[in-house]
């Protein structure tokens, strides 16, 4: 089941609409990282930062069984609210804001200042054992990526050429672009873990 979802800005009737298959987690993502200020939307990240959480609201606005039809249904909506709404991407892009959107040096740059030195969260603290086995754990997960199986996350990130939460985010990503980016169950058999 696929659910269409938007959230809506009270103080100006802005809306973003988006799909997913886990609306509660989906939901979560979106006000955790609006929370730390590191939203991929720049301007929904504006107007929550300006009119405060309170002023936002989510809600699942219709169903779908089938993939392809949450798809266009999404896309209409972004198409009928374009230039007016929050989506600055099609519903295929599957969230990713930041690829084309044509701010993108700009916030890249607003980012690094904010998030480096003092900014950063984790700037003075040191890494607990805890945390450091936690990541090390999750990037030595096997994954399969265009059918290629990876021993770990760093596996694939070295031979991708491309960073360790690149491949976590794609890994995670909802997009068809990356449906052939999955961690790899040992319980799985072997055939399927080669062709997945």
């Amino acid at each position: 089941m696929y659910a269409i979802y938007k959230i809506t800005c009270k103080s100006n009737d802005r809306t973003y609409y988006g799909r997913s298959q886990e609306v509660v987690k989906r939901w979560r993502s979106h006000r955790n990282t609006l929370r730390k200020n590191s939203h991929s939307n720049s301007e929904l990240q504006l107007d929550w930062n300006l009119f405060g959480e309170d002023n936002f609201v989510f809600e699942v606005i219709e169903l779908c069984s089938d993939y392809q039809e949450s798809l266009e249904k999404e896309q209409k909506l972004i198409d009928d609210t374009r230039g007016v709404s929050y989506n600055i991407a099609n519903s295929t892009i599957g969230g990713d804001t930041f690829t084309h959107n044509p701010r993108r040096e700009e916030i890249r740059e607003l980012k690094s200042r904010i998030f480096s030195g003092e900014g950063n969260p984790m700037f003075g603290k040191e890494k607990s054992e805890r945390m450091i086995a936690s990541v090390k754990e999750a990037n030595s997960k096997k994954v399969s990526i265009n059918g290629i199986v990876y021993g770990s996350l760093t596996e694939a990130s070295s031979a991708l050429g491309v960073k360790i939460s690149t491949v976590s985010y794609r890994l995670k990503a909802e997009s068809d672009k990356y449906k052939t980016w999955i961690y790899v169950d040992e319980e799985m058999p072997n055939d399927y873990r080669n062709h997945a």
